[in-house]
């Protein structure tokens, strides 16, 4: 269920960032965040990085695009609630 959740705020992240000129590092953030939740299989991820990886790209995007920083936050908030 919270994988589910947090597959949506990504695929929300993607295109609130689609429409505004993202940079590559922000791109690579999101493809490296979609990998790690990709290979989530058990209860948690097995990789701890995933949420450094969002974090990351909160602090990323934060300035230039603050809707797109929100959804960021609530991946976070969500991964927070999941003991991560």
């Amino acid at each position: 269920m919270a994988k589910a959740k947090i597959e949506g705020l990504i695929s929300e992240l993607h295109e609130r960032l689609a429409g505004d000129e993202s940079s590559p590092q922000q791109e690579l953030l999101l493809a490296q965040l979609q990998s790690q939740l990709d290979s989530w299989e058990g209860a948690q991820p097995a990789d701890g990085d995933i949420k450094s990886l969002a974090e990351e790209l909160f602090d990323e995007i934060e300035e230039k695009h603050p809707k797109a920083a929100r959804v960021a936050l609530e991946i976070i908030e969500t991964m927070g609630h999941l003991g991560l």
